[in-house]
């Protein structure tokens, strides 16, 4: 049984977010949490979940910045709730511009991720 590779660490922080989709009219925000953050991409706790493939703007509440950290991404994966699970989806992060990528490892080291 292969193993499940990731390029980059995910670390465990809950963060509030908004996700809207990217090409929609409507400027409908969507209110959920994170489960896992990382420079690549987090895991939204939502549901129902945003299907597969979509374009999404991702903006993260974090004490580290005035305004929400912005960020483009695409839905990779959903997962359906259950009885001990909780419904959401992963997003990929689009390439992150140096400054962005300053904003989350602020947020990291935040949360106690200093070595990372």
């Amino acid at each position: 049984m292969a193993s499940h590779f990731r390029l980059r660490a995910r670390y465990p922080i809950e963060v509030r977010v908004t996700v809207r989709r990217q090409h929609e009219k409507s400027a409908r925000r969507v209110e959920a949490t994170t489960a896992n953050l990382s420079f690549g991409g987090a895991f939204v706790t939502v549901d129902p979940p945003i299907p597969v493939g979509a374009r999404l703007r991702v903006g993260i509440a974090s004490a580290t910045t005035w305004e929400p950290l912005e960020l483009d991404a695409t839905v990779r994966w959903v997962r359906d709730g259950g009885a001990n699970v909780r419904a959401g989806m992963g997003v990929a992060f689009d390439a992150l511009s140096p400054p962005q990528a300053l904003a989350l490892h602020r947020l990291f080291c935040a949360h106690g991720f200093e070595d990372e």
